[in-house]
């Protein structure tokens, strides 16, 4: 997926619409759903994800049995929750070991204006994923620059690497790791 342009994805055409757990949109997301075949040598490279209302979902997000992959050089902004999103332990997949995106890298984006007045929303979020290098991206403006953390009692994030990152004027947080919070 490279050089596309997406906006204006929103849950609702109410601009008004109150938001809860079902409404959700998610303007840009690679769902892993196969027990047999993961999605590998995935790339997302050069796209815009903006101005977009995507509920408790976010802007661009690899779920589920996803094994390999890059999202480099894209620009997420105005996004009413998370910006990027690597996700594991969702029940994507139905064979729980292979339910986490896995084995990526996630370098050269800027990611901004992400924020939600119903959560806390990271410009990126490792929520539950595996092996992931977070390096050389801009974010900024956002409530939580980075977060790390899985949101599913009794499972892990791990092997996450975050180096060489700008993270400046975020509201609550530059870097953020632990548990669900």
């Amino acid at each position: 997926m490279r050089d596309n342009k997406i906006s204006n994805i929103h849950f609702s055409s109410d601009p008004n619409a109150p938001v809860n757990s079902s409404k959700n949109s998610q303007p840009l997301i690679v769902f892993g759903t196969d027990a047999t075949t993961s999605i590998s040598d995935l790339v997302i490279d050069g796209n815009e994800v903006f101005d977009s209302r995507t509920g408790f979902s976010e802007g661009l997000a690899v779920n589920g049995n996803v094994d390999g992959f890059e999202i480099t050089n894209n620009t997420v902004h105005d996004i009413t929750n998370i910006g990027i999103d690597m996700i594991g332990h969702e029940g994507t997949c139905a064979d729980p070991l292979l339910d986490q995106a896995r084995n990526g890298v996630c370098t050269g984006n800027t990611v901004y204006n992400c924020s939600s007045a119903y959560a806390t929303a990271a410009g990126i979020y490792v929520d539950g994923a595996k092996d992931i290098v977070i390096a050389k991206n801009c974010i900024y403006q956002n409530q939580w620059g980075v977060e790390i953390g899985c949101e599913n009692v009794g499972k892990t994030t791990s092997g996450i690497i975050v180096k060489n990152n700008k993270i400046y004027n975020n509201a609550s947080a530059g870097i953020v790791a632990g548990g669900y919070l």
